[in-house]
């Protein structure tokens, strides 16, 4: 009865779910193995702002039911990020539930200097079709990339991802007709089981 006892207080200590207790092995958390995978193949919920004003909690904001992002984490990877919106405006445009967005990535500021950066980015786009695909990200940068195993910063990064936030297609630096024809090859292929 003691151990017993100890047992169910060790659970109670550390939180855990009484099932956890007596059966660690399949009833209890997901193990580490599947939270990683979970993590790693799920965007993360963040809270963003477009270059219109209008906010955003991504991903299940994104207009469309498929969504290619674009992530950016230095000013000057922003000739990287045009690679993909030229190549693919076209495309969008004439593809039924699939939206591009561009999402400039940045370590936490405060809202000031949010205003100042937002306000820069904005007037450097002429196109408000651009402005509102335009979403910035203030956030704790270690942890996203964590997130979706971003080695480092060098590349931009490109998603293919649902609403649900569930990444289906990914890559990293600037577009090539490889990189193109395999996202519209993911998009078509998805799409066709959707209908």
């Amino acid at each position: 009865m003691r151990a017993l006892t100890h047992i169910l207080l060790i659970g109670i200590l550390f939180a855990l779910p009484v099932q956890a207790v007596f059966w660690p092995i399949g009833w209890g958390p997901a193990s580490k193995t599947q939270i990683n995978d979970q993590s790693h193949s799920i965007f993360p919920s963040l809270k963003g702002m477009n270059l219109e004003g209008d906010d955003f909690l991504l991903p299940q904001d994104l207009a469309g039911e498929l969504n290619i992002v674009v992530i950016a984490f230095k000013r000057k990877q922003q000739d990287d990020v045009n690679t993909w919106l030229e190549a693919l405006a076209n495309y969008v445009s004439k593809t039924e539930d699939l939206e591009l967005y561009e999402l400039p990535t940045m370590k936490k500021f405060n809202i000031l200097m949010r205003l100042n950066i937002n306000n820069g980015m904005r007037y450097g786009i002429a196109s408000k079709e651009s402005r509102e695909n335009t979403i910035s990200l203030y956030i704790d940068k270690a942890s996203f990339k964590s997130r979706l195993e971003i080695a480092n910063e060098d590349n931009i990064q490109t998603l293919l991802i649902n609403k649900q936030g569930k990444i289906l297609w990914r890559t990293s630096g600037i577009a090539d007709q490889s990189k193109i024809a395999s996202l519209k090859e993911k998009t078509e292929l998805l799409q066709q089981k959707a209908f």
